[in-house]
């Protein structure tokens, strides 16, 4: 496999991140171990909402993309599939609003 350019992840990123502003639609985002460039770059942009897909990192990280799309005036959602469960999984669940929480069905039958 190639390494992947950070830079040019970033900029698409962006670049999905304003059309969602500009659209007004929400976007759905995988954050894997980069929560304060995924972060900056959400604050940066301004989508109305973000979905994180497959969430299964800290309460803490959680609270960073929380306050990253809220301090834009958007919505933040975590979605879980029981295929993606972690460590994390339970205290996430007791420590985000249900209003947050989205049930995924992607996970393997």
């Amino acid at each position: 496999d190639a390494p992947v350019d950070r830079e040019v992840q970033d900029r698409v990123f962006r670049a999905q991140l304003a059309l969602a502003h500009d659209l007004s639609r929400p976007a759905t985002v995988h954050c894997v171990g980069r929560v304060d460039a995924v972060a900056a770059a959400i604050r940066a942009e301004r989508p109305p909402a973000v979905s994180i897909h497959g969430f299964c990192g800290s309460l803490e990280s959680a609270a960073v993309l929380r306050r990253a799309v809220e301090s834009c005036g958007g919505r933040c959602f975590f979605g879980f599939a029981a295929a993606l469960r972690s460590k994390h999984t339970p205290k996430l669940l007791a420590g985000l609003r249900a209003d947050e929480l989205l049930a995924e069905s992607d996970a393997r039958d």
